[in-house]
């Protein structure tokens, strides 16, 4: 039996960011005049059908910055009832307008992600094509929900390649304890088949401190997803990968694969790809606003998916060529 156990909903493609490697180039034609957005029920009759046929067990609001989408609080308070696991993602800004407005939104959430890549103020302006009060801001926001009693964790993108990761990785860790975040994530960007040696779990060892390094022969099934206790009881988890960005390969090789969905009901098999130039789109829209159940589940039981590519790994110039990142936006 196929499953979905997870599912990523991408409401919008705005956002307060414009980060160098945003992968949302593969969103395509988002003007088209046949293209009809996704509603709240929409969203929440999917997330059903899913939760029924296939096993979902957490849903994922993404973007853009899903905050940035208008219908956010019904979305969440709807989703909130069907007794799924729900996260949002964000780099901080966008929660203003909840926490000003609405504070009692986040409540719903089961935790709020927060990417950050970089502690250092201008290397995440450059990085992420803001003002570096705007990563100050960041913070502050994370700050406000951790207060709230919100469940806070931190994802952070490690390249082993880069001689300044070394002191990212340490800072980040004493960054998490100082506020209070539940959670700490480090997504080590490597191809899995070809690692040398785990990258996030060395750079702790050589400053000193005590942590089980893996060694070969490596089990490929513990180094993409472990879980890191030091003496203090402090705890994080490194994930390797090559980003969940699926790449369409013509095979199944996974019947657990999260589901990319956009705003209008498309699901892509690579984000690098245009979708609306993608012959191996699966489009959901109209079996969606129709309820059509059965046809939905028939359909998603043919969506393709294959394996992992990131973007990330190509050169800033190659990035710029392809136009990634996002023309910046306003609130659908």
């Amino acid at each position: 039996m196929r499953r979905f156990l997870k599912a990523r909903f991408f409401l919008t493609n705005s956002c307060s960011y414009n980060c160098v490697y945003c992968h949302n180039e593969g969103m395509g034609d988002q003007k088209g005049d046949r293209l009809q957005a996704l509603d709240v029920d929409d969203y929440v009759f999917l997330a059903q059908v899913l939760k029924d046929n296939f096993q979902l067990k957490c849903i994922t609001l993404t973007g853009g910055d899903p905050f940035m989408y208008r219908d956010f609080s019904s979305l969440v308070k709807k989703l909130e009832k069907l007794d799924i696991e729900l996260v949002a993602l964000t780099k901080g800004i966008p929660t203003y307008r909840w926490l000003n407005s609405e504070p009692e939104v986040f409540k719903n959430l089961d935790f709020v992600y927060f990417s950050i890549d970089t502690l250092d103020r201008d290397e995440f302006a450059k990085t992420c094509r803001v003002n570096p009060a705007v990563f100050d801001m960041g913070i502050i926001a994370l700050d406000k929900l951790v207060s709230m009693g919100v469940k806070v964790r931190v994802n952070c993108v490690v390249k082993p390649n880069d001689p300044t990761e070394s002191e990212k990785v340490l800072s980040m860790i004493d960054f998490v304890k100082k506020h209070g975040v539940q959670e700490l994530r480090f997504i080590e960007l490597v191809d899995i088949d070809t690692i040398k040696e785990p990258f996030v779990e060395k750079v702790i060892a050589d400053a000193g401190i005590e942590i089980k390094v893996p060694t070969e022969p490596y089990n490929k099934m513990l180094l993409k997803r472990s879980k890191v206790t030091l003496a203090d009881g402090f705890e994080f988890i490194v994930l390797r990968c090559m980003c969940s960005v699926t790449l369409f390969t013509g095979e199944v090789t996974c019947l657990n694969q999260d589901l990319y969905l956009d705003s209008f009901g498309r699901v892509n098999t690579c984000l690098e790809w245009e979708v609306n130039k993608n012959p191996n789109v699966s489009n959901l829209a109209e079996l969606i606003k129709s309820r059509n159940t059965d046809g939905l589940v028939e359909e998603l039981n043919n969506v393709k998916n294959g394996q992992h590519i990131c973007p990330a790994l190509i050169t800033p110039e190659k990035r710029e060529s392809i136009k990634a990142g996002l023309q910046l936006g306003t609130y659908r």
